[in-house]
């Protein structure tokens, strides 16, 4: 495995993150960047009371555009179940992304 160029300590995994809501449930759909590199896409949903229903990862490494890309099919599949983008976190980014050679 090739070094990393850009190494030092964080607390959160960077990434992507976008939150859906309907009447009862919240989606949060993630892009999240492991300490290696290698990008993983993230699906968390909660019912409106706080309470987790399901946590879900993917098991296998993504290059960022198909994880990228992933993600948006996500998001038009929710918004055609009824789901919209809450407004007040339309999309966080964390940084810092670390790359290989």
């Amino acid at each position: 495995m090739a070094p990393l160029f850009f190494m030092r300590t964080i607390v959160r995994i960077p990434g992507l993150r976008f939150k859906w809501c309907s009447s009862v449930e919240m989606i949060c759909i993630e892009i999240k960047q492991d300490l290696v590199g290698d990008w993983y896409l993230w699906t968390q949903a909660y019912t409106l009371a706080g309470n987790l229903l399901t946590v879900k990862r993917s098991r296998l490494p993504l290059k960022f555009e198909h994880a990228w890309e992933q993600l948006q099919c996500r998001c038009m599949a929710l918004k055609a179940r009824g789901f919209r983008r809450l407004a007040s976190d339309e999309m966080q980014i964390e940084l810092p992304f670390y790359t290989r050679e």
